[in-house]
């Protein structure tokens, strides 16, 4: 990888795949909600050159995450004997067992074939058993297929999701039947879901991290017979977050979206309300751009309700209260695929998948008008070479149905869609007349530069009914987002944006700005050590009207050169905000850089004085504080131990929130935060009392 421009052409993943050191790039997962003192964090990682990967469990014991792990997942399916495991596949419209038995003709000669040849091995069966997990074809062992250090591929971009029993806590007013079903389920076998480069989602026991199954989705399954060649290139598959919610399509049933990322364009859906009796039939459906060309590579994670843990781009819609799936049309929509599908606008678009019109959650056939629509933004400032991230919807009058949803984009706007009534006039896949698409903000710098904005916002209800959009801006979905233009990196910056319902879209200058005041470096190794620590502004009495807040990343160290945010903010009790930032290493062939893990006041952006960062990791942070401009202040910002991280998971055991995070070269760590229970703050604002977790959207 001398020359980092060759390996800017195409979407890849966040991470470099260019190292053999192992790596731990997305984010962790728990077991329980926040408030549980005793679960585990399930932390995945990969090895570069051999392209295995892991999933370890790491205990939490009084609320703290242990250094020694539980178990790990490729030890535990490396111990399965291969053609033992439960394997499905989709080929086509036809799922499953994954067998040489069971694949078509065509998929056979695929398979039978060495990569750049036209003429039959005969190993194509050896292939399939090779993606089984059978070790005996590897060279090491005599045979003609690549090394691995373990038959679990790598995980990269995908982070682990927990399923245990249902928690959404539907009330039986608005969603009738819930709580027979949530009771039914009670004991369900708690599962953790994440995709691989290995070209499956896999499923296995949260208890003791044994895999239950695994799918590869037909999308994947004519490349995966690249995996066994000595001469691998690495390939992305299955390397996005997988996610789950309980919808009721004809009856109540517990459905796993899974994303591509970048091994293709689309998704796919899984049945898993109950893992231990999954078959080929528990695939339902796979979305993808041969449904509709508008549909590039989704990527990202989306929001999900601070109560019920709900996923907050899944709920009901329209006058008919049918169950759907909100999906941004993702990256790329304007480059063809491998099947030479492209769309020909490249604009931002919101995917509408109607969960509601087959009676069982299969979906046989997409079709554009009837259960499948494209939302598009407006032509002004959209595409070419755009595209939507992950939407976050809003139940605003408490109907249990979907009303709103704010999404952003490549190019730095910020859109708002109204679903006002999407069941009337959709005669097409435009329906402009049904769905009130408003452009609330465009991102730019001070430079007037676009800041593209590639995370799900996050939402506050404010006190006066009014909602407040959270989001940072920058991206890092490929090689040239690393590298240094000769001017330098563009300036991103941290918003909070209020949905005021004014009809003039509001812009930069109509927001109050708040600042970093110092960045401190680390001191000390071992046990002494302090971590860096980053300073900003007070909560400011601030004059004249404001339609929101915004900072801008705009350090003057060298190490935080090139800082964004790539990963969801979080919002905490209260309404404070952690937002996760990256300054990756501008060595396009490095995984190694820093960021900073941040705590705003998310009503305006400033230092919340309730939150305060255990700097020295002595349990005491009341020694935290610095004296800074002549004032003595505390830490807003804590700087990465691990180098670029995700969003972290936040554990909380009373006044203590620990945020744990894996890191994109060097494991993972957490930082300890204590909050301590103001009502409000220094200015008479709510800061913990007023906005409560209730109110933090709907």
């Amino acid at each position: 990888a001398g020359n980092p421009t060759q390996l800017a052409t195409d979407i890849q993943a966040v991470i470099d795949l260019v190292t053999k050191g192992t790596a731990s790039g997305a984010s962790a997962a728990s077991s329980s909600n926040v408030g549980s003192n005793t679960t585990s964090v399930y932390i995945g990682s990969y090895t570069g050159g051999s392209w295995s990967g892991d999933v370890k469990s790491y205990p939490i014991v009084n609320g703290v995450v242990q250094t020694n792990h539980a178990w790990s997942a490729a030890a535990k399916i490396d111990a399965l004997t291969p053609s033992a495991r439960n394997i499905y596949f989709r080929e086509g419209a036809n799922t499953g067992s994954f067998s040489w038995a069971n694949m078509t003709a065509p998929m056979k000669d695929l398979f039978d074939r060495p990569l750049g040849s036209s003429v039959s091995d005969g190993q194509g069966d050896a292939r399939v058993r090779y993606l089984r997990g059978e070790r005996t074809g590897e060279q090491k062992n005599g045979g003609d297929f690549r090394n691995r250090t373990s038959a679990l591929g790598d995980i990269v971009n995908s982070s682990t999701a927990y399923v245990g029993a249902p928690t959404a806590g539907y009330d039986e007013t608005r969603f009738t039947g819930y709580t027979a079903y949530a009771n039914s389920k009670a004991n369900r076998q708690p599962m953790l879901y994440f995709g691989a480069n290995d070209g499956m989602l896999h499923g296995v026991r949260a208890s003791n991290g044994i895999e239950q199954f695994a799918y590869i989705p037909g999308a994947v399954l004519a490349k995966t017979r690249w995996l066994p060649e000595v001469a691998y290139a690495h390939q992305t598959f299955v390397d996005a977050t997988p996610y789950a919610a309980d919808v009721n399509v004809g009856g109540w049933k517990t459905l796993l979206f899974a994303p591509f990322g970048t091994g293709a364009k689309g998704l796919f859906a899984l049945n898993v309300t109950d893992p231990t009796a999954m078959t080929a039939s528990s695939s339902i459906w796979e979305l993808t751009s041969a449904n509709t060309p508008e549909l590039g590579y989704v990527m990202g994670t989306p929001q999900r309700h601070p109560v019920t843990g709900v996923p907050r781009n899944i709920g009901k819609f329209g006058t008919n209260g049918n169950w759907a799936l909100f999906l941004p049309n993702g990256y790329n929509s304007d480059r063809p695929d491998e099947n030479g599908i492209r769309s020909l606008t490249g604009s931002a678009s919101l995917i509408v998948a109607d969960l509601g019109t087959s009676p069982s959650a299969a979906v046989a056939n997409w079709s554009l008008g009837t259960n499948l629509h494209v939302i598009p933004t407006p032509a002004a400032g959209d595409g070419p070479y755009n595209g939507l991230s992950m939407p976050t919807g809003v139940d605003i009058n408490g109907d249990g149905k979907m009303d709103v949803l704010y999404a952003g984009d490549l190019k730095g706007n910020l859109w708002k869609f109204e679903l006002t009534d999407p069941t009337t006039g959709w005669a097409t896949s435009y329906p402009v007349a049904s769905i009130q698409v408003k452009r609330l903000f465009k991102a730019v710098n001070g430079s007037g530069q676009d800041q593209p904005i590639t995370v799900a916002p996050s939402i506050i209800r404010m006190g006066d009914g009014k909602y407040i959009v959270v989001f940072g801006t920058g991206r890092l979905l490929t090689t040239a987002d690393k590298t240094r233009p000769p001017t330098g990196f563009p300036v991103q910056s941290l918003y909070g944006i209020i949905d005021d319902g004014g009809v003039t879209e509001i812009t930069r200058t109509q927001l109050y700005q708040q600042k970093i005041v110092q960045s401190t470096p680390a001191t000390g190794t071992g046990p002494t050590s302090v971590a860096g620590s980053r300073f900003t502004d007070a909560v400011a009495n601030q004059t004249g009207t404001y339609r929101g807040w915004r900072m801008d990343l705009d350090s003057t160290s060298a190490q935080d050169e090139g800082e964004r945010v790539v990963a969801n903010p979080i919002i905490l009790p209260g309404g404070a905000v952690v937002f996760s930032t990256s300054a990756p290493s501008i060595d396009a062939c490095s995984q190694l850089g820093t960021g900073w893990t941040m705590i705003l006041n998310g009503l305006n952006g400033g230092r919340p004085v309730s939150a305060t960062f255990d700097l020295n990791r002595d349990g005491n942070t009341e020694n935290d504080s610095q004296i800074v401009s002549g004032k003595k202040m505390y830490a807003s910002g804590m700087q990465s131990e691990v180098g670029v991280s995700p969003t972290p998971l936040v554990l909380s055991t009373g006044s203590t929130i620990q945020l744990v995070t894996g890191g994109a070269s060097r494991g993972w760590s957490s930082a300890q935060v204590t909050l301590a229970n103001s009502k409000v703050d220094v200015n008479g604002r709510p800061l913990w009392g007023r906005i409560s977790w209730q109110e933090i959207g709907r």
